[in-house]
């Protein structure tokens, strides 16, 4: 615990009511998965390093693999009543215990033909992977992650990964400072996901954009990314974008399919789908919804596109990956979505998403003074949160905890003198945490990269203090790495002009003063 040199602190002054307007705006999207482009929290499907190969009577689908798959045979087909598309599957309705609002009656008659005729999901691809190694490119995304050539090995969990470099690979999506490419040429294991840590200006990226990368590859929460640092990418020239890959049985690619692994963070289009659930993850609300393969649609951009239960799409285009325990398509844009509107409403959450309002009274009794949710590295071992204690007594801080407006939580204990801090990071050992003199855990609390909240309770539950901070304007835009830092702890902290960027660095996590002065 260190001293923060300040004088006694003063309560924060009455939320106003131009601000509480303003907040309220972004009430929901406090809560939403803004998580980075590394796709964290998720883990355990079934890997596609075997054989396997099947019929599909509608289409004699066909997969082979790399000889020793796991025997993950597809799910049965989703089947709801397309003639009435509020009622809720019992079969395959994705977790999430969501209120159905649609009310059949009042569907209108002159809906799309598609709502009421949907096609069955069809089969009918077919990938080869065996012994597809990148051909004369040895250094191609597959020869490194097809589990069939020689030398095989599985990433590890964290750094130090295993050292890749990449000619020639062709950027198909960018979100943010992250980005994902291909191959040029073969079909199974040849995309992978970007974790962009060295800081390249992304905006430079198109679809088509060809790189020369090199960084290490780790399996973060199940999902190939490659770390790259600086001077590990080169633009080499701009090709014809890659098209997407159609998928005739986007079950394969769900949570549990066998060609999970295979096309991951592929390009990849889906037809004739059919939105079932558009809470899934109640009582947060983190912007996705499900399709009737089970696939989940996650939303890493802001989308015009805003979809009711039963609503049918034409198409859907994205990057297939995976986040927060589910397989998911990540469309790049507005573009990559042709819906057909049905007539029905957005599922609903029973309970808030959050356990207290925006604009709710605090004690004040402790100041949350400094996140990191984005930091140089590895998110899931070097965030943290400090917290400052304004007043003249010590706070004996058994029984009290934080988290975060998905119920993510993480107690604090021990007792924190009058003006000291007290650090809380992902790790405490600063070996992996990157430099952040830790005292606590944080545990299971999760810090998106975009939207975020961090609230402190008291032992009897009360409401001392809350932060729902947002990716920019009116808060600091910051860079990979940048913490946020209030100026002052006297200062509101729900207002974004109170904090700004870190610009002191305090190790390879990042820029910032967790646990020391401003």
């Amino acid at each position: 615990m260190r001293r923060f040199p300040y004088g006694p602190g003063v309560q924060k002054p009455p939320f106003q009511k131009s601000l509480a307007v303003a907040s309220l705006l972004f009430a929901m999207a406090a809560c939403s998965d803004g998580s980075s482009g590394n796709a964290a929290d998720a883990a355990g499907y079934p890997q596609t390093d075997g054989t396997q190969s099947g019929g599909d009577a509608a289409g004699g689908h066909t997969i082979q693999l790399p000889d020793g798959a796991v025997d993950a045979q597809p799910p049965d087909a989703m089947l709801i009543d397309l003639a009435h598309p509020d009622a809720r599957p019992t079969d395959a309705t994705p977790a999430g215990d969501a209120v159905i609002t649609e009310d059949a009656a009042a569907l209108p008659d002159d809906r799309d033909p598609l709502c009421t005729n949907l096609p069955a999901i069809m089969g009918g691809d077919v990938f080869d992977a065996n012994n597809d190694c990148g051909g004369r490119n040895q250094n191609s995304i597959r020869s490194l992650r097809n589990p069939s050539c020689q030398g095989y090995t599985e990433p590890p969990a964290a750094a130090p990964g295993l050292e890749a470099i990449f000619d020639d690979v062709v950027v198909t999506a960018v979100f943010g400072h992250d980005f994902v490419v291909q191959d040029a040429d073969g079909v199974a294991f040849n995309a992978i996901w970007v974790h962009n840590t060295a800081g390249f200006d992304t905006a430079q990226l198109g679809a088509g954009t060809q790189l020369h990368l090199e960084g290490e590859v780790i399996r973060f929460f199940d999902l190939d990314e490659l770390v790259i640092n600086g001077g590990g990418i080169e633009v080499t020239g701009q090709t014809d974008p890659i098209a997407p890959t159609p998928l005739n049985d986007p079950r394969r690619v769900a949570d549990g399919g066998d060609l999970t692994r295979a096309l991951e963070s592929r390009l990849v289009i889906l037809h004739n789908e059919q939105v079932i659930n558009t809470a899934p993850d109640c009582p947060s609300d983190f912007g996705n919804f499900v399709l009737r393969s089970t696939l989940w649609v996650g939303d890493k951009v802001d989308f015009d596109f805003s979809p009711a239960r039963g609503d049918v799409l034409r198409s859907i285009t994205g990057i297939l990956t995976v986040s927060f325990d589910h397989r998911k398509i990540l469309p790049r844009n507005d573009a990559d979505f042709d819906g057909v509107p049905c007539g029905g409403l957005p599922d609903k959450c029973a309970e808030a998403e959050c356990p207290v309002a925006v604009d709710a009274a605090e004690s004040g009794a402790l100041v949350i003074t400094e996140i990191q949710n984005n930091p140089s590295g590895q998110d899931a071992t070097r965030e943290f949160v400090e917290i400052y204690n304004p007043g003249g007594n010590s706070i004996d801080l058994t029984d009290w905890h934080m988290q975060d407006c998905g119920g993510r939580t993480a107690p604090l204990s021990g007792h924190l003198s009058s003006h000291n801090l007290l650090v809380l990071a992902s790790s405490t050992d600063q070996a992996l945490n990157g430099g952040v003199p830790a005292d606590l855990p944080l545990v299971d609390l999760f810090l998106p990269n975009g939207y975020g909240s961090v609230l402190i309770f008291d032992a009897q539950n009360n409401l001392v203090d809350q932060v729902r901070y947002e990716p920019g304007d009116p808060w600091p835009t910051r860079s990979p790495g940048e913490s946020l830092e209030l100026k002052d702890p006297d200062l509101d902290n729900r207002v974004g002009d109170s904090w700004v960027k870190g610009r002191h660095s305090y190790g390879d996590g990042g820029k910032g003063t967790p646990g020391e002065f401003r």
